[in-house]
């Protein structure tokens, strides 16, 4: 029996232990263990590749590294699970839980939302707000100019002048045109093609350094 590594982990069944070897050498015939621990050492090696450890002294420094740089990085992430219809007036399309930010650190904030409206030639304002204190921080515009879904897409602005628990909000206005206009959120299957357009609204919040 070959190695099941790395499709599934291997049990004593494929790499038995030695002390249960003598009592029925016919069952675990001494060149299958050796052929069936070479297996499960070629699968480890294929797995990780080359090198795998880079410049860190372990594989597991390597992960804790970037686990570290990702996890500290991105402070809030908040995707639109449900679809929003009928945009007229100003409305909140994303409102994500309170996050903290640290004094004197910038923060990149990222807005992509996914648009339908029935009617050509829509224009719509997007607003970065903060419900505490209640200002826009950032406002853009952006044409709609068909009735085919369309993407406000990896949008930014950095801030740093705040600190402390803050909550952030994206609103949208409708300027000008008719028809029903969706925000998409839960009926629109995300796209993971890397580099597409997004398939799903977001608000994405980063640490990206000292002022």
């Amino acid at each position: 029996m070959a190695s099941n590594y790395p499709a599934s982990l291997d049990t004593t069944a494929t790499l038995p232990a030695v002390g249960g070897v003598g009592a029925n050498l016919s069952a675990f015939p001494h060149d299958a263990l050796h052929g069936n621990a070479d297996d499960a050492i070629i699968a480890v090696e294929t797995e990780l590749g080359t090198a795998p450890s880079g410049s860190f002294s372990t594989v597991k420094a390597r992960f804790d590294a970037l686990d570290t740089a990702f996890n500290g990085r991105v402070i809030s992430h908040t995707r639109k699970t449900s679809d929003q219809a009928t945009i007229s007036a100003i409305v909140a399309v994303i409102s994500p839980s309170a996050c903290t930010h640290t004094a004197n650190r910038r923060y990149l904030f990222t807005v992509s939302l996914l648009i339908a409206a029935t009617a050509a030639s829509n224009e719509f304002a997007v607003y970065l707000r903060n419900v505490g204190d209640g200002l826009t921080y950032r406002r853009w515009s952006w044409d709609s100019a068909g009735t085919l879904t369309s993407t406000f897409h990896g949008e930014h602005y950095t801030e740093s002048s705040i600190s402390g628990s803050q909550t952030w909000r994206i609103d949208v206005e409708r300027l000008s045109g008719a028809g029903t206009a969706t925000v998409y959120g839960s009926s629109i299957t995300p796209n993971a093609t890397p580099g597409s357009a997004p398939r799903f609204s977001t608000l994405t919040i980063e640490d990206v350094g000292s002022v």
